[in-house]
């Protein structure tokens, strides 16, 4: 599994770099809808690299639950200050499970989430209809944020739990860019959730992550742990392992 710690000064994108809260979450405006002199291929979806702990979203959903109320607190503040334009419509890369299409219509948003994972974009649809959420408000499709483009329907973006890490090859990361100028209204905001913003990676100190979640007869035991580092292509090499046993039947993903 690789994430990588983009370097956003190399990318000659057209985003300003506005703020970062101590979450690290990065707030980009969109003070012009192009890149500079760069262009990208579309790219097909590659299946076969989906991660294998996506085909699980009902325990991918248990092991990194979050605060989303206050997540979505925090991005309508930054919607507010940062955005030229009135946020009433949102777009949301690498989605999930949909936790926060299912939030954000309860605030009076619109969103619209996509992931390379079918399994996950299953799981969403499930979820929005058994709540009940009508479709004009919260949706999600399968698709792949290297490339997928909507013309300029948007007027903010978020992307969160590190998910932009998972492009490693930095034509990939330019396209990504490129797209989401596309997408968003101009001066709308795009907001970037990273762990980390690390200038010297060779010099980075990053514990090894490991946490263990209960529910309804279910147990997580989770470990993120940094196996080496790319240097030269700033990618960082992690083991990950989930555990599962969901009452009593048990599941160990590895990877």
């Amino acid at each position: 599994m690789n994430d990588l710690n983009n370097q956003y000064n190399k990318l000659a994108i057209s985003f300003e770099i506005l703020s970062a809260s101590s979450s690290s979450n990065l707030v980009g405006k969109v003070v012009n809808s192009k890149l500079i002199g760069l262009e990208s291929k579309k790219s097909l979806i590659n299946r076969d690299k989906t991660h294998q702990f996506y085909s699980f979203p009902k325990y991918y959903d248990l092991a990194f639950n979050r605060d989303v109320d206050n997540d979505i607190q925090f991005f309508i503040k930054c919607f507010k200050e940062y955005s030229d334009i009135d946020v009433q419509k949102i777009l949301e890369p690498a989605c999930g499970t949909g936790i926060f299409l299912e939030n954000f219509p309860e605030y009076g948003y619109k969103i619209l989430g996509y992931d390379l994972s079918e399994e996950m974009v299953e799981y969403s649809i499930e979820r929005l209809n058994k709540l009940g959420i009508n479709q004009e408000l919260a949706s999600t499709i399968v698709g792949n944020m290297k490339d997928l483009e909507f013309k300029s329907d948007f007027d903010a973006a978020i992307i969160c739990i590190n998910s932009l890490g998972y492009l490693t090859q930095e034509d990939d990361i330019i396209s990504h860019f490129k797209v989401m100028g596309k997408s968003i209204k101009e001066g709308g905001i795009y907001i970037i959730e990273l762990s980390c913003k690390c200038e010297d990676l060779a010099s980075e100190k990053k514990p090894d992550d490991t946490w263990q979640v209960k529910n309804d007869g279910i147990e997580i035991k989770m470990s993120w742990i940094i196996d080496r580092y790319d240097i030269r292509n700033r990618i960082r090499h992690i083991n990950f392992q989930m555990n599962v046993n969901d009452n009593g039947k048990n599941l160990v993903l590895e990877e």
